[in-house]
């Protein structure tokens, strides 16, 4: 297979969220986010923070869902309560940074 140079590179991509449960257990909650592939070096010399980054390259998700079970929708409002949890945000830069734009498997 061919690789593909593309300037708006997309990808759907599994993210394991672990969340400390009662007894010192931690649950392990699954969403699927959309990311758009950036160049590393663009943010990297603007110095911008975690958060602005994955503001920009989060473009969608599926499996996020409220305390009553119902699906979230994705907008600029979700998007800023879930990156201001403070389990989901290090997840989702871990899965970011170190499986996506380095090119690794997701980690199950």
């Amino acid at each position: 297979m061919s690789y593909t140079l593309t300037e708006d590179r997309r990808v759907m991509w599994p993210v394991t969220i672990n969340e400390p449960a009662d007894g010192g257990k931690l649950t392990r909650r699954k969403i699927d986010i959309e990311f758009r592939i950036d160049d590393i070096a663009k943010w990297e010399e603007t110095g911008e923070s975690v958060k602005d980054v994955l503001t920009r390259n989060i473009v969608g998700w599926s499996g996020l869902q409220n305390s009553k079970k119902e699906p979230v929708p994705f907008n600029d409002e979700t998007l800023e309560q879930l990156l201001t949890d403070p389990y989901a945000l290090p997840a989702i830069w871990n899965a970011y940074l170190n499986e996506v734009l380095a090119g690794a498997e997701a980690k199950n």
